[in-house]
């Protein structure tokens, strides 16, 4: 019983020691910075669901909008083709 309650303490230690490293990171400056990014370019493409796709800030697609899977990666080939074509 006592190997049970040692390990036990450990685990809750451990599981402390991990929340708060990822409680530290994630309210970091840089990470911080990275999801406001994230935010202000979802806003402007208007992304509405997921998942969505945008091709060199220019296309926008999405499994909706595609009306399919298959669709979707003919049209993602497609517009990075013609991108990879233009530089």
């Amino acid at each position: 019983a006592l190997v049970f309650r040692w390990s036990g303490y450990l685990a809750s230690r451990l599981c402390w020691c991990i929340s708060f490293k990822f409680e530290a990171t994630y309210r970091s400056f840089g990470v911080q910075m990275q999801l406001a990014r994230a935010r202000d370019r979802t806003r402007d493409y208007g992304v509405e669901g997921v998942p969505s796709f945008v091709v060199n800030g220019k296309y926008m697609t999405s499994l909706g909008s595609a009306h399919g899977e298959n669709r979707l990666f003919a049209i993602l080939d497609k517009l990075i083709a013609g991108e990879r074509t233009n530089k």
